[in-house]
This record gives C-alpha cells, structure tokens and sequence, in this order.
C-alpha cells in the first residue's frame, strides 16, 4: 500500500477508518476546517468584542496554556476541556486534550456534518477490508487478525 500522509493509507478514507497512535478507527471525513479568522470572526459576531481584543485573548491563552504545561500543571479551561502533560522515556512530552463530555455529547446529537460513505456505518473492521481488497485486488489487506493473547501457566 501506498502511503499518502502521516498515519493513513490512499483509499482508507474512502472507507472510514484511519490508523492512529491508538489504532485503526472510525473517522467522519475530513472537511475544510475552520481556519483562525472564521473562529475568530464567530466569537467576534457572538460575543460583539473586537476583532483585536477576541484574537488577544486567545493568544493569551495559548502562552498560558503553554507556560502551564511546562511546568507539569494539568490545564483546565472554563468550559470543561484539559491539556494534561504526558512525558515518555525518553523525556519527549506529549499532550494530551480532553474536550468537555458535554460538548462530545452534543456535537453527537446535533452532528450536521456530512459522512463520506455512509452505507459503511456499522461495519466491522473485517467487512471494510472486503470492500478495500474488492476495490484494490492488485494491493490487498491479507491479515487483520488480532494479537494473540498472553499466555499464563
């Protein structure tokens, strides 16, 4: 298979799941995103502060948030959502966001956004791989079998 960016294989997409740190999971497609502007022009219209005060504040946050982290605090924002510092053996740091459940919870129920191939919700990884191997005979996927587990005895 082809690689066509960082984590995901061309064509693994078009079926809905991507392989991440943690595994292969179900993705919504990706849209354009929102860029810095159009947020900042939403919490401008909302909250009818300035364009300069609104875009200061969230460059203020971004450096507390940053100064924060570096000095091993778990940051907490107002509306639910934290940044915890997760470091590693070799002393690299990642962090790592918890959006709100509430917020989750919402997008859920509200969701507007448009799934490319919808028919694929539901199914199991096994019945995505059919689709790909029948899509892809020359590159097929041979083995998605799970790791055997520990043996104890």
């Amino acid at each position: 298979m082809s690689q066509s960016d960082e984590n995901t294989y061309e064509g693994e997409k078009d079926y809905g799941y991507e392989n991440t740190s943690v595994g292969r999971i179900w993705t919504a497609p990706r849209t354009d995103p929102i860029t810095a502007e159009g947020m900042i022009e939403r919490i401008v219209t909302a909250s009818n502060q300035s364009r300069g005060s609104v875009k200061a504040i969230l460059d203020e946050l971004d450096v507390q948030t940053e100064i924060c982290l570096k000095e091993g605090h778990i940051v907490q924002l107002p509306n639910g959502t934290h940044f915890k510092p997760s470091g590693h053996k070799d002393g690299s740091i990642d962090v790592n966001v918890r959006v709100n459940p509430r917020v989750v919870k919402n997008v859920n129920i509200g969701f507007r956004g448009r799934w490319k191939n919808a028919e694929n919700i539901g199914k199991n990884e096994a019945e995505v791989v059919a689709l790909w191997n029948a899509a892809h005979p020359d590159d097929p996927i041979l083995s998605i079998e799970a790791p055997e587990p520990a043996r104890t005895g």
